[in-house]
């Protein structure tokens, strides 16, 4: 995928996103909420070091940490991905950690 994409319009689209901050929304928001954290997305990560302790104290806030994962844990670690959304959307987050 990185070798097909075009570095100016990467490099464009990723100074706006760091812009985003949606702490708020998520707050407001009365559902569940499940975070898939990849160990190996460093950028992210640091980022994470605002949003995690706001999200911490939800109710319906579920972290789940996917080892072996960057960015693109969805390619990176395709099963334990799907795994966990399956079992996040079938009700299973009441089990979770």
């Amino acid at each position: 995928m990185i070798r097909e994409t075009d570095p100016t319009i990467t490099f464009a689209i990723a100074r706006h996103l760091s812009r985003y901050d949606l702490i708020g929304n998520a707050l407001n928001f009365d559902g569940a909420i499940m975070m898939l954290r990849g160990n190996k997305d460093l950028l992210i990560n640091r980022a994470l070091k605002k949003t995690l302790p706001a999200m911490q104290g939800k109710e319906l806030f579920f972290l789940k940490d996917v080892n072996g994962a960057g960015h693109c844990a969805n390619l990176d670690q395709p099963e334990i991905v799907r795994e966990a959304i399956l079992d996040f959307v079938g009700g299973g987050w009441i089990f979770f950690d």
